[in-house]
């Protein structure tokens, strides 16, 4: 590895083999080489894996280690909110549902418990007189017209 930040940039910017091929064949498990602490570098994986649409399968192993390296659920999903900006919603949409899954977050029952919860408020409404399907409420006809 480059022994200064200098020669670091100067080498990467000129996309110097031996460096390139020394960063791609290094094992994860063997530490970190930039200097950023264990906690901080799992989290930048993260981000990374968000901004190129990654599998779920990249999620569960960066989450893990950034828990074990004393990241919390929360310092993980705070990743999604702090790419948002660069990445775009797309991604962050796209990789919510993966990073929930790592956490072990339960998405499906998630969804489920909302389609519940959204079937309970309609009901509610219509019984209380309010909404489309109430009597006099703005309900249309099979044609999709106003009725």
């Amino acid at each position: 590895m480059p022994r200064s930040i200098d020669e670091t940039l100067r080498l990467l910017a000129l996309g110097d083999d031996r460096l390139i091929s020394s960063l791609d064949a290094r094992p994860r498990a063997q530490g970190v080489a930039s200097g950023v602490d264990p906690r901080t570098a799992t989290l930048l994986r993260i981000a990374a894996l968000v901004a190129l649409d990654a599998p779920g399968s990249s999620y569960t192993r960066e989450v893990g280690a950034a828990l074990a390296a004393g990241a919390t659920t929360e310092d993980v999903v705070g990743v999604l909110i702090e790419v948002a900006p660069v990445t775009g919603s797309a991604r962050v949409v796209s990789a919510a549902p993966k990073l929930a899954l790592a956490v072990g977050y339960d998405v499906e029952a998630a969804l489920e418990a909302h389609d519940v919860e959204a079937e309970r408020q309609v009901t509610v409404a219509v019984a209380a007189g309010e909404g489309p399907d109430a009597p006099g409420g703005s309900a249309s006809d099979s044609s999709g017209r106003p009725g």
